[in-house]
């Protein structure tokens, strides 16, 4: 891949892509451009309210009818539910692995599979969630494309 970039006098900042036809590698690269530009509302008291890069959360659960974001340091609250969250957020690496829960693909820092098709996510933030066997698929299917 060749990378050109050109200071010019311009008002605002701007990213052309050329490519013969969009590959695994143009996706990747635009779902990193998306998520920087993104941002997910969230807040930790009721009037502060926070916007969030999606680079920064590791996972989102769901509990007790309440939608809680882990970023490495805290933990917030969001107004939308999972569902709101995985189609606006699935091609910056967001993926349901259970109910409950959405984890942001990049955050994995290591898989261990069980015989009872499970598998365990170790987070960049040494935590670790359990994907269920629904799941487990969809996982492993979305990991051999990256």
């Amino acid at each position: 891949m060749k990378i050109t970039v050109e200071h010019t006098d311009v008002e605002e900042n701007e990213i052309i892509l050329r490519c013969k036809s969009i590959d695994e590698e143009m996706l990747h690269i635009l779902s990193l451009l998306k998520s920087r530009t993104q941002k997910l509302c969230v807040f930790k008291e009721k009037s502060e309210l926070i916007l969030l890069s999606p680079d920064s959360v590791f996972y989102c659960e769901s509990v007790d009818e309440k939608v809680f974001v882990y970023t490495k340091e805290d933990v917030f609250q969001t107004g939308l539910n999972l569902a709101e969250i995985e189609s606006s957020y699935s091609d910056v690496g967001f993926l349901r692995i259970s109910k409950s829960i959405i984890i942001n693909l990049h955050k994995i820092k290591s898989l261990k599979s069980y015989t009872s098709g499970r598998i365990e996510v170790y987070l960049k933030s040494n935590e670790k969630i359990i994907v269920s066997r629904h799941y487990a698929p969809i996982l492993r299917q979305k990991l051999e494309r990256k």
